[in-house]
């Protein structure tokens, strides 16, 4: 049996510079519990991934601030852009970058034979999400060629979920494009978050699965978002070519 590769999911951080309130919690706070508990699993993650919604709209100085507080992991970071989220502003506050402008941030990022393929969901303006007909090319692309350990395909928008009706409209506008594009490949498995939930659906041969926040939880049997202030993230292992999930609430 190959080695397991395992690695967390952290998804809708929703950091703020001034270390405030938003969302009735205060995401530094929610954070410092949730990389905590990631700190004392009894096997340490191979990476991080990051399903977006990384800020709350604070700039430059809040990627600056994520970046410091993601620091002490020591773990390779992947990130997806959501919708709270600025491709420039996170360029120069989160990468370093001189020359920061907006466009799209999406790539490949490998692990042991593993591939995550990293997309960007963002519309800015928008609380729904879009890969685009540029972005979704050059994923077809990209899928052409195998990679050794399978393939796993991340961003921020869900493209489908039970419940959350007041998300209708949130939710991934070109997801059809999407399915056809990845169907002719064995997908592991897609990761989103956005919800402020745990949830998985069969799509394109594969399952979707999001994220619970790390700054909040919305309730799934509303008419409007009702907050908890739970935390959590995935926990996820590829084990014998599978991806195994499970939801740790904080």
């Amino acid at each position: 049996m190959a080695d397991e590769i395992t690695f967390v999911q952290i998804s809708d951080t929703h950091l703020l510079a001034d270390d405030g309130e938003v969302m009735s919690v205060r995401p530094v706070v929610q954070l410092a519990r949730v990389l905590a508990r990631i700190a004392a699993l009894p096997t340490p993650p191979r990476f991080v991934l990051h399903t977006g919604d990384l800020i709350h709209d604070s700039g430059v100085a809040g990627y600056a601030h994520l970046r410091r507080a993601l620091a002490p992991l020591g773990l390779p970071l992947v990130a997806t852009l959501g919708n709270h989220d600025d491709r420039a502003a996170f360029r120069q506050g989160f990468l370093k970058e001189l020359d920061s402008d907006d466009r799209r941030y999406y790539g490949v990022h490998a692990f042991d034979g593993l591939r995550i393929i990293a997309l960007d969901s963002l519309v800015p303006g928008a609380i729904g999400g879009e890969v685009g007909r540029e972005q979704l090319a050059w994923l077809a692309d990209t899928l052409a060629e195998p990679a050794p350990r399978g393939t796993i395909v991340a961003l921020h928008h869900p493209v489908a979920l039970a419940g959350f009706s007041y998300l209708a409209d949130g939710l991934l506008r070109d997801a059809s494009d999407l399915a056809a594009v990845l169907a002719p490949h064995p997908i592991i498995g897609v990761l989103a978050g956005h919800c402020h939930a745990p949830s998985a659906t069969s799509f394109a041969g594969t399952t979707v699965v999001t994220a619970p926040a790390v700054a909040c939880q919305f309730a799934p049997d509303t008419l409007d978002a009702v907050i908890s202030p739970a935390s959590g993230f995935n926990l996820c292992a590829l084990r014998d070519g599978a991806l195994l999930v499970t939801s740790v609430m904080v």
